[in-house]
């Protein structure tokens, strides 16, 4: 039975022999919840997404202080969007988090690649925190 790449990376090859048995759908589903449950993320963070969005300008290469971090919030009835502009090296992909420490909210994120490309590109990050969590607390982007 052919898995996925998807699987392979997620859950390595111990796992890959355990859902090719016969009880491939019970363990997959199991594999899934306990990743979810023990992944660590906090539960009042709704959703993270990160994106390549360009590679530099010329002169935002040459001049790095010209390419500001842009953090834009928005509120909905329940949670509030962070949306972030930030430039990287380039082939990275990102998982957020969110933490309140010292009355601030923590915006966190770290790369999970072990690939590094030396162009610097821009990256999107996006958070959706519940509102009850984040609402009037001042915030800070925190690379971990």
């Amino acid at each position: 039975m052919r898995v996925g790449g998807f699987a392979r990376r997620l859950y390595g090859d111990v796992a890959i022999n355990i859902m090719t048995t016969s009880y491939q759908k019970p363990t997959v589903i199991l594999i899934v919840i306990l990743f979810v449950a023990c992944s660590g993320i906090n539960d009042h963070l709704i959703l993270f997404e990160s994106e390549y969005s360009r590679e530099l300008t010329e002169s935002e290469f040459i001049d790095r202080s010209y390419v500001p971090v842009n953090i834009m919030t928005n509120e909905g009835d329940d949670y509030i969007d962070f949306d972030i502009e930030l430039y990287q090296a380039g082939c990275m992909k990102f998982v957020g988090d969110v933490e309140v420490e010292s009355d601030t909210l923590k915006l966190k994120y770290w790369n999970t690649t072990d690939k590094v490309c030396d162009e610097l590109v821009v990256y999107k990050l996006k958070y959706r925190v519940e509102k009850s969590y984040a609402k009037n607390l001042p915030f800070k982007l925190v690379r971990e």
